[in-house]
């Protein structure tokens, strides 16, 4: 028996969202169409990719939601924990899924997978592995070959890849586990002080956070992390610094970290990472 996964750690939201329950979601109504804006209610998509991974052999926790502090609350974010015979095996974290929905034009409608580290609460690490968009335009809403209306299609052909992406962001995981990086070398250190600079003139991080992340790499909040001599320990130090900024932006951010990481050190590349979903005519 696939034992239940916990649901996502809540973010501190900063004032980005606020979290909510699916009963709460329920009572919010998506605002009226027009010629060119077709909004989504948020629970729709919500529901129809917890019942498309259950019918799949996923074991979903329940969902940890959040809407944006606008007064319609326009954007939505959902993560679950998900657990899958066929998932990779992991030490450490679980995986887990997440959805973005709008209703004012700031996103598309996203699904994707990410990961998170149980011995901490820095949120998911996620990354659009093969992720699906679409926006809520003109054709949203019509009927596809699949018989299905073009979101419900686009959606369920993602549920069919969380596997295959979640395999894709374990290979870059290990990879950053296998590059030695000792925070008590002289080289290393002067190499993370370069990088983290780059990174917040690269406008990653700001400014502020560069020392952040070059101290939370230096001395780790958790005993596991100080004993870990590889660039694992540094990603660790950078999502510590970005603990409860938007869920919104975390999935941009963390490829630019992972190929940051490959520039440097070798690791795996993110973005070389073909979307299989983004066909041509596939994000309307």
């Amino acid at each position: 028996m696939i034992a239940t996964p916990n649901a996502p750690t809540p973010y501190d939201g900063k004032n980005w969202g606020t979290l909510v329950t699916s009963d709460q979601v329920r009572r919010h109504a998506a605002p009226l169409g027009t010629k060119s804006h077709r909004p989504i209610p948020h629970i729709e998509p919500i529901e129809y990719v917890q019942d498309m991974l259950t019918t799949r052999g996923f074991v979903l926790s329940e969902p940890t939601i959040y809407l944006t502090n606008d007064p319609d609350r326009s954007n939505m974010f959902a993560g679950w924990g998900i657990s899958h015979s066929a998932l990779p095996a992991t030490r450490g974290f679980q995986w887990e899924a997440f959805l973005i929905n709008s209703h004012n034009k700031k996103h598309s409608l996203q699904l994707g997978a990410g990961h998170r580290t149980f011995i901490c609460s820095n949120g998911m690490v996620s990354a659009p592995l093969g992720m699906y968009r679409s926006k809520h335009t003109t054709h949203v809403n019509s009927i596809d070959k699949s018989g299905l209306v073009r979101w419900k299609s686009r959606l369920l052909g993602m549920c069919d890849r969380i596997i295959v992406e979640c395999r894709r962001l374990h290979q870059t995981i290990e990879s950053l586990k296998g590059v030695e990086l000792n925070a008590s070398s002289a080289l290393d250190d002067e190499r993370v002080r370069a990088l983290v600079l780059k990174s917040a003139d690269d406008g990653l991080i700001n400014a502020a956070g560069a020392l952040s992340v070059y101290r939370h790499w230096k001395n780790p909040e958790h005993d596991e992390f100080k004993q870990d001599d590889t660039v694992w320990r540094l990603m660790q130090a950078y999502t510590s610094q970005a603990r409860g900024k938007s869920g919104f932006d975390a999935k941009d951010s963390m490829t630019k970290m992972f190929d940051m990481f490959a520039d440097q050190f070798g690791t795996v590349r993110l973005s070389t990472l073909e979307d299989p979903l983004a066909v041509p005519g596939g994000d309307f």
